[in-house]
């Protein structure tokens, strides 16, 4: 008997799941159901400033509340809405005589939302490789470019980012990478010691909750200038008669 790849097989459980899901709620309630992700995109896209601002007149919230509360309420909405219209649509034709080209073109489009699904993951897997990976960081994992199925992976994932216009995953955990390193070495190591040093011997009380008082009291005493001292001169001796 022929081994399967572990990518291979999580591929392909991915695609039977997506598709019997797909084969379940029938072509009708699947697309319905995408297009309730969409018009919830479109509407938060749409009237998201509007109900800030609303949202912010009313309740008298901030903006980072309003904007928050409005988002919320109407990605929620408008996705539940198309939600409850899909399933009473999608119930409705699969009650009817066309009830099996509907659930035979839902388990196609299942499989086909399945293999988008599994592009998108490995764009992702590509991204955190180039991130955080010491050994492969300028290739594919040698684990996910054995499987049978990679150049199919490859090929369809190419054309997600040509179409949707998404630099190369790899470029991008490369400048992530390099951001990570500059922001790292910021700061020269015996100055960070140093300060280590510094604030171990120090109490945690004086170290954290400090005053700023002490110190500027400390300065205006240092910056106060000091009077000139005056002379003793010598008395002058009084002779008497």
């Amino acid at each position: 008997m022929t081994n399967f790849h572990p990518v291979d097989l999580a591929v392909l459980a991915l695609l039977i799941i997506c598709g019997f899901t797909g084969f379940w709620r029938g072509f009708i309630g699947a697309a319905l159901s995408l297009f309730a992700w969409v018009a919830a995109i479109i509407a938060v896209r749409i009237g998201h400033v509007s109900a800030a601002n609303i949202v912010h007149n009313w309740l008298g919230v901030g903006l980072f509340g309003a904007n928050l509360i409005s988002f919320v309420l109407l990605f929620v909405t408008v996705y539940f809405v198309g939600q409850w219209l899909s399933d009473s649509i999608g119930a409705k034709v699969r009650r009817s005589f066309l009830a099996f080209p509907d659930r035979v073109l839902g388990a196609g489009f299942g499989a086909i939302k399945g293999a988008i699904i599994a592009e998108c993951l490995f764009l992702v897997i590509i991204l955190i490789n180039a991130t955080f990976s010491t050994h492969y960081k300028h290739r594919v994992p040698l684990w996910l470019e054995s499987a049978v199925s990679y150049p199919w992976l490859q090929n369809g994932s190419t054309a997600i980012l040509d179409y949707a216009g998404i630099p190369d995953p790899s470029w991008i955990g490369q400048h992530i990478r390099e951001n990570g390193k500059s922001e790292k070495t910021s700061w020269p190591i015996d100055k960070v010691a140093s300060y280590r040093k510094k604030m171990m011997s120090k109490p945690i009380e004086e170290a954290f909750f400090s005053t700023d008082t002490d110190n500027d009291s400390k300065a205006s005493e240092d910056a106060t200038p000091s009077l000139p001292k005056k002379k003793n001169h010598p008395k002058k001796p009084v002779f008497k008669e």
